[in-house]
């Protein structure tokens, strides 16, 4: 199974001292988005998380994404296509739910929730 972080999930282990990485790691391989990376750039979180990223082999998935389509909408295509999506976003999580998909999140700030 193929696992899709978004900005907000790889941030957890920063913001909330949770180490989901491992966790998600039983599921499956852990991917994270190359525009989230950039994300992270502009948010000036670049070598925390390149570290973090590198440390916990994390798999960098290049796409075609472009700004103007929205990275929700592109996670929510990804998860069409049998990605599971881990993130904190209730929004994304009911448009991903709606289509079909599987997603992953964190509950009260030290449970992994998934709806698969």
């Amino acid at each position: 199974m193929k696992l899709l972080i978004d900005t907000n999930f790889i941030l957890i282990p920063f913001t909330k001292h949770t180490d989901v990485i491992d966790a998600l790691s039983e599921y499956g391989e852990v991917y994270i988005p190359d525009f989230c990376v950039e994300e992270l750039r502009k948010l000036g979180k670049e070598k925390i998380v390149n570290s973090y990223i590198k440390l916990k082999k994390i798999k960098v998935l290049e796409t075609k994404f472009k700004n103007n389509c929205g990275a929700d909408k592109y996670l929510l295509e990804l998860s069409k296509n049998g990605y599971v999506i881990c993130t904190q976003d209730s929004e994304l999580r009911k448009k991903i739910k709606q289509v079909g998909g599987k997603i992953i999140y964190l509950r009260q700030n030290r449970y992994i929730e998934k709806n698969f």
